[in-house]
This record gives C-alpha cells, structure tokens and sequence, in this order.
C-alpha cells in the first residue's frame, strides 16, 4: 500500500503527509522474490527504470554503472539474471531501486533467500545507499537481527495489528507484548 500498488479497504496511507494513491518516482520497492528482468541484463535492468521515467541513454548508462558499481557487481554488467547467484540478484534489484533516486525504499524481505554472509553484505550496502543519498528504508522482515541492526524504529506486527513499536532499543529491551518477547527469545 505505501508504494502505491495497492488501496488500503479502509483508512489512508500517507507519505510526507500526502495521500498514497499511485505508485511514484519518490518510492521504490526491492521484493523478496527479486522480480529482474529475464531478457534484460544486468545494466539493462537497472536502467529499466530511468528510462521508463524518459532519462536519456547519455545520462542513463553512467547512472546504472554507478549503482553496479556501488553493489559490487563491476564486471557482470553484460550477465543475464539466470547467470547470478541469488545475492548477485538481490544487489540487482537494490541496485534497480536506488538508480531511481527514491526518497524511500522499501524492502520486502530483502535478505531473506540468502547465506549469512551474503544477508550482511546486502545489509551493509542498503544503509551505505541509504546514508549516500538519504533514503529512508521500510524493511519488512522476519529477522530481528536484520531489524535491530537496520533500524531506528521497530514495529513489531501480529495478524495485523501493531504489538509493539519503540526505538531499537526500547523494543529490544522493553518489549511490552508476549509476542515480541517470544520473537526474541526465538534468536539465537
């Protein structure tokens, strides 16, 4: 709903005070599933979106070679997503999101199909994009690692409904719901 794929049944959904009704270029989605382009390549797909918001190709092809770049895919620029492992994919998709530029990013699960050390690696690299151009990150997650070491903020959700909320470390340290206190005794 807050990127404007879906309309909420009931309520609004706002962003910087406004209404979201639409999808747009101030929001992009990394999914879980890393949605790439088939018959794209690498810099083909993280073009895809400039070029659908009409960026000519002379300001296209560096913009998408930064972001490669940046996600520590330099040399894979002409790979095909059935070429790439599934955190070569899922830099792929962070990589499509930020060539956007967008003002908040939200990730679905962004490191939830990988090894650990390849769920680090993307984490890293999502909050240095994040502190290089100020993007505000929604990651919807699973991982209460990943959540506590990304976040300022926690929500902790339970069918829907908001069980806890705080800063870092109010929620990890006071958690006021049995829920979230069962979540956290799950962690290793």
């Amino acid at each position: 709903m807050l990127a404007g794929i879906e309309t909420p049944t009931a309520g609004f959904i706002a962003h910087n005070g406004k209404a979201v009704t639409r999808p747009d270029a101030s929001r992009a989605v990394v999914y879980q599933t890393m949605a790439l382009f088939p018959w794209l390549t690498v810099k083909g797909n993280v073009e895809f979106g400039p070029k659908t918001r009409g960026v000519p190709p002379s300001k296209r092809d560096p913009k998408a070679q930064k972001f490669i770049d940046m996600v520590g895919l330099t040399g894979f620029e002409n790979s095909y997503p059935v070429q790439l492992s599934g955190g070569m994919k899922q830099r792929v998709a962070i990589a499509m999101a930020m060539s956007m530029h967008p003002k908040l990013l939200l990730a679905d699960e962004p490191t939830s199909a990988l090894d650990v050390t390849t769920q680090a690696q993307i984490v890293r690299e999502m909050m240095e994009l994040r502190d290089r151009f100020g993007t505000g990150i929604i990651i919807v997650t699973h991982n209460l690692g990943v959540a506590a070491y990304m976040a300022d903020q926690l929500i902790v959700m339970q069918h829907g409904k908001v069980v806890d909320r705080g800063t870092r470390d109010e929620v990890m340290d006071h958690p006021t719901s049995e829920y979230t206190r069962n979540l956290l005794q799950s962690v290793p």
